[in-house]
């Protein structure tokens, strides 16, 4: 049975949320990926993630990308699986 650590990327690069998003765009832009996980404001708070989507989508409805935060325009909560959880349940 395969377990969701046998698909899953390990290597995986963050961002601020405090970052702006030419920042951010220049960090995928640099790595060759197409999302960054934007780590928690504290320790009680929820990891987000930010694509190339809503960085799109944030320039398309007028934010400058200079001016725009990557936390105002991120999604939020990433949801996160246990490693060793079979991939079936992943997936339900």
């Amino acid at each position: 049975m395969q377990v969701a650590a046998d698909i899953m990327t390990t290597e995986v690069v963050t961002i601020n949320s405090l970052a702006n998003i030419l920042q951010a765009a220049r960090v995928m832009n640099r790595q060759g990926i197409k999302t960054l996980i934007v780590d928690r404001a504290s320790f009680n708070d929820a990891y987000g993630i930010i694509s190339q989507t809503d960085i799109s989508r944030a320039i398309a409805n007028g934010k400058d990308p200079a001016r725009t935060r990557v936390g105002e325009v991120m999604t939020k909560p990433c949801i996160v699986v246990n490693p060793n959880l079979s991939v079936e349940h992943v997936i339900k």
